[in-house]
């Protein structure tokens, strides 16, 4: 049987949470710092080339820490834009130091000013697949930076059956050190079907070894 024709776990939050989670950090640098010592610890990762750095207007009330910030974005960069700003990969460093600069203002109802959002694929640096194998690959962080915090929608997949003592050792070694809280009701059973594909199972409580960092939900 090929390596893509096996059984994997799934992980990833439903639309009810919109499909991710807030960072264990609360402040957006500690969290971001976080997530990099995660990437580089357990992953190959790569950065898409669509980084995006919006001026988010407040849902209501005065609109002065919008335009504040907005001209703050314009003065260092340099430009004149209305609102939407676009990063190459190399220029992260530097649209996370302007997202981080929304912390000089007064925290807004909700999002912003700042909205900047960007995505990692990867797959784990581990030894026990081989490299070419295509359930080594396919996981993903979606980041987003705004009103101080960092969101992350999370697709993760786990390329061994969840009966597997390594699925729950790599659960149980990777626990402390995820930037979220991973929760036991977004693990799912991927189970290959004949024509190819995979059909969703529900995971059983008691199938699940739960490591540090996750949590019953």
């Amino acid at each position: 049987m090929k390596e893509d024709d096996n059984e994997f776990v799934l992980y990833e939050p439903t639309k009810s949470v919109s499909y991710g989670h807030q960072a264990r950090e609360k402040n957006a640098r500690r969290a971001w710092a976080q997530i990099e010592d995660f990437l580089q610890k357990w992953t190959i990762a790569k950065l898409h080339d669509s980084i995006s750095l919006q001026c988010v207007p407040p849902y209501d009330g005065p609109v002065k820490v919008y335009n504040e910030f907005r001209a703050h974005i314009n003065r260092t960069l340099g430009t004149e834009g209305e609102g939407l700003w676009h990063f190459s990969p190399e220029d992260l460093p530097r649209a996370l130091a302007l997202a981080f600069d929304e912390e000089k203002w007064p925290r807004q109802q909700g999002d912003g000013p700042a909205y900047l959002r960007f995505t990692y694929d990867f797959e784990w640096a581990t030894p026990i697949l081989p490299a070419a194998s295509p359930l080594r690959r396919g996981s993903s962080f979606t980041i987003t930076v705004s009103g101080k915090r960092i969101f992350i929608q999370p697709t993760l997949i786990f390329p061994w059956p969840i009966d597997s003592g390594i699925t729950q050792k790599f659960l149980s070694d990777i626990g402390p050190d995820a930037p979220i809280q991973l929760r036991e009701g977004y693990f799912k059973r991927m189970i290959p079907t004949k024509n190819g594909e995979h059909r969703v199972l529900r995971i059983a409580k008691d199938r699940l070894v739960l490591g540090p960092g996750i949590v019953l939900s």
